[in-house]
């Protein structure tokens, strides 16, 4: 789907894009702005099959959910967040998308929210306990790295209560914590079906993991092939390998 005219933007905000250019993102031009992470994870959750009805946890400016529904994945998305103005902001991304009569976003901390019916449930959540590192003055930045009023285990319980039976749990989170990662996913009452690991350039340790939780009986986990951003060398000046830019590139529509 294409852009619909001009983003309706408030002072302080920026339009970006991803998906080459064909997604609309509004965002602040200070403070929390996405990464390649919930790209990262809407490609990973699409991979695993269709979904009616997907709600991403945490959901910020609505990056990881739009990219769903642009990929196909998805026929309708509800995104949950603490922050009033990151879900103004996916709102009005969703709109200038042409998303809007299929999302809904609610404003809230998960622990005080009713499960959402779903067969995909996604979150890319903050991953630094609190008194680790530095906290951010700006609020929006300190919320979404470091865990304040989302953990892992929270996203991890709110999926299990809020999927069907074979409905699946995706989650994008580091990977020198996924001892921690698949606890949570376990003790929640998921089974882990599906991980791969995503390494900056061969050779080195992974930094990230992508996780998918079942409900429901599963068998033995699925560990896919790495996946390696950026080349070792490149004679063109490539940032990023040829899988990596085909994620980050056209959206493939997978939904039949």
């Amino acid at each position: 789907m294409a852009l619909m005219g001009e983003p309706s933007l408030m002072e302080g905000e920026s339009a970006d894009t991803a998906l080459g250019g064909t997604l609309g993102i509004i965002q602040p031009v200070k403070g929390y702005r996405f990464s390649i992470d919930p790209l990262l994870l809407a490609d990973f959750a699409s991979r695993g099959g269709n979904a009616r009805q997907a709600v991403d946890l945490g959901c910020g400016s609505g990056v990881a959910g739009l990219a769903l529904l642009h990929l196909g994945a998805a026929n309708r998305l509800t995104g949950i967040d603490i922050q009033p103005e990151a879900v103004d902001r996916a709102i009005r991304s969703a709109n200038w998308n042409g998303y809007g009569s299929r999302t809904k976003f609610l404003i809230g901390d998960i622990r005080d929210i009713e499960p959402v019916e779903a067969d995909l449930v996604i979150a890319n959540p903050p991953y630094m306990p609190l008194g680790r590192g530095r906290l951010n003055s700006d609020k929006s930045v300190a919320i979404s790295r470091h865990e304040i009023t989302l953990t892992v285990e929270k996203c991890c319980s709110f999926a299990c209560a809020s999927l069907t039976v074979g409905g699946r749990f995706c989650i994008v989170f580091p990977a020198n914590q996924e001892k921690r990662l698949i606890g949570a996913i376990e003790y929640a009452g998921l089974n882990l079906s599906r991980f791969r690991r995503v390494y900056g350039r061969e050779g080195e340790e992974p930094f990230l993991l992508l996780g998918e939780g079942l409900k429901g009986e599963g068998g033995e986990a699925i560990e896919e092939a790495p996946l390696i951003l950026h080349p070792l060398l490149s004679a063109t000046g490539e940032k990023y390998t040829k899988e990596t830019m085909a994620i980050l590139g056209a959206p493939r529509n997978v939904l039949s």
